[in-house]
């Protein structure tokens, strides 16, 4: 874009471009913004000149002679000359005004612009390799990716799965789309990427879908369309992943994230809460800015922030990807120094804009009898809100990937229809970054004497009322006895050995009531259930170190009848 484009852009573009007296031209100063946006992109340039004349009116009388106010107004000004008297580089007629399409500013007539706009759709894209970096050369060379993913027509806009075995991409123009430009899906296999599917007719549209992004456990398929019933130019919407394995309809994210003009290039971090994205509408700086939302505790998301300058200017930012500690950040920009349109820059994010640093639990779950890999589905709960914030299944060997964001307490539970489920707990508010913890995980079969420690049962000290926290573990219970409606159950109650031995057998059999009591609360039949208190008498750990007494009050479930 030459400068005299961007000085259409700083007219003509909606959504905020406002100058600030006291902290520089790249902050928001509202009434300016205001009163911009309602300037009419075919405004001669004498009804502009009137309009900023009458402008400068609306700012404080110590303002009004400031320099960065004339300055914006100067660019204005000079934009709408320029536009005047520029000719379609097409045909060479004269433009004679603004020209403006889906908040860019426009180089040719009307009727040339469709054509513009054909070549710039059917233009050739392909998808990479994954490039890698290190310190003494540096990143590798860009190739394109192997196998049959690639075609004569145009792909791109790709996205890696956190774990590595999907890859989903935009596919334009294939004999098997629903529309110019597709969503498709490819799967790793031992022999490379499988060949793409179309994502189907729920997902796809007659209209344009592209820049898809996977949340980290594959659950929900974010993506930009133009479908019809949007609010307006391209609008993100959602998919979700149902039990039966086929996608959910899109659900548009609403006017909150979405507007009249045009939001695209989500991205949903590996903290699985904090959605990245660009718009042209709401407050920034220039064509396209970046823009970041967090999910709320009852799913809602937060109002839109502006990532700033120096990431947003007055050029065109687009796609945006972050490193799962959340401060490194790739992104696309067309700026002074790009090598031609779109390129590829870095950055380091502010505190203020980052996501949940991230920490990763890998593993495999296996059947404890036979130590075959078994899938199973694996649950990742705030402990305090009750909000599950991942849900993954393994592979069919039974390997697993889960993010676990930093700065909150979680219940960790692993589940597969005839086995207990296994239970864990990571508290992570004060958790260290970015590093992997390699977890593997056996399943007891459901029959007779199994049995499993209730990790995220909890009491107060020396007392047996259960906190609110545990009602997650309780439920997970309550779900076993439903879905296995002849077993037999005993709750058994264990302490430490800190206090005397009869206050601790009185403490652990009141703990074991207390969940009996919500289960039978919960509708589960008191023939089924039984409790013991064991107080200390049966350590699993050395009760002469905290951690080996932590072990050992707990709570176990043991099946005696089938």
């Amino acid at each position: 874009m030459n400068i005299e484009q961007k000085l259409i852009s700083r007219i003509q573009t909606k959504g905020g471009r406002y100058i600030s007296c006291n902290e520089g031209w790249y902050e928001i100063l509202a009434e300016l913004e205001r009163k911009l946006n309602y300037l009419d992109p075919n405004y001669t340039v004498d009804q502009v000149k009137e309009k900023f004349g009458t402008l400068r009116f609306y700012f404080s009388p110590s303002d009004r002679d400031n320099k960065l106010i004339n300055d914006i107004m100067y660019d204005c000004v000079k934009a709408a000359e320029f536009a005047s008297s520029y000719t379609c580089e097409y045909c060479g007629s004269r433009l004679g005004k603004l020209q403006t399409e889906t908040g860019w500013a426009k180089t040719s007539c009307s009727e040339c612009w469709a054509k513009k706009m054909e070549e710039r759709n059917k233009r050739d894209e392909a998808l990479t390799e994954l490039v890698k970096f290190n310190e003494e050369n540096g990143w590798e060379t860009a190739q394109p990716l192997r196998g049959s993913l690639n075609t004569p027509q145009s792909e791109g806009a790709m996205m890696i799965s956190q774990d590595g075995n999907w890859l989903v991409f935009t596919g334009c123009y294939r004999p098997d789309s629903y529309g110019g430009c597709d969503l498709y899906i490819s799967y790793k296999t031992k022999e490379g990427w499988s060949a793409a599917k179309n994502l189907g007719n729920r997902i796809n549209s007659d209209q344009w879908e592209s820049q898809p992004c996977l949340s980290p456990d594959k659950r929900e398929l974010y993506f930009a369309s133009r479908r019809p019933g949007g609010f307006g130019g391209s609008d993100i919407y959602v998919s979700r992943l149902q039990d039966n394995g086929q996608w959910s309809d899109p659900e548009n994210l609403g006017p909150g994230i979405n507007s009249s003009a045009d939001e695209q290039c989500p991205f949903i971090h590996a903290d699985n809460q904090t959605l990245y994205f660009t718009s042209s509408y709401w407050p920034g700086y220039g064509d396209d800015d970046l823009f970041l939302v967090r999910k709320l505790a009852d799913g809602r998301w937060s109002a839109p922030k502006n990532l700033g300058y120096p990431i947003n200017t007055i050029d065109r930012e687009g796609t945006l990807f972050i490193t799962a500690d959340g401060k490194t950040a790739y992104y696309a920009s067309e700026r002074k120094d790009s090598y031609g349109g779109l390129d590829l820059y870095s950055f380091e994010l502010n505190p203020s804009n980052r996501p949940f640093e991230t920490r990763w639990v890998t593993g495999k779950v296996a059947d404890k009898k036979t130590g075959k890999g078994i899938i199973a589905t694996l649950e990742l709960t705030d402990l305090q809100t009750r909000q599950v914030i991942s849900k993954v299944i393994t592979d069919s060997l039974g390997n697993y990937l889960l993010t676990l964001p930093t700065g909150r307490d979680y219940a960790f539970t692993v589940n597969q229809k005839g086995f207990l489920f296994n239970s864990d707990q990571y508290f992570l508010k004060t958790g260290t970054v970015d590093s992997a913890v390699v977890k593997n995980i056996e399943l007891q079969p459901i029959e007779k004497n199994a049995s499993v420690v209730l990790k995220n049962i909890f009491f107060e000290t020396n007392r047996y009322e259960l906190t609110p926290t545990s009602l997650i573990e309780l439920d997970k219970l309550v779900v076993l006895l439903s879905e296995n409606p002849t077993i037999q159950i005993e709750i058994g109650g264990h302490t430490d050995n800190i206090g005397k031995a009869e206050a601790n057998l009185l403490l652990s059999e009141n703990r074991a009531k207390s969940v009996v009591d919500y289960l039978l609360s919960k509708k589960i039949d008191g023939r089924r259930l039984f409790y013991k208190g064991f107080g200390l008498t049966q350590p699993i750990a050395d009760n002469n170190t905290e951690a080996g007494r932590a072990l050992n009050r707990r709570t176990e479930m043991k099946i005696v009848g089938l």
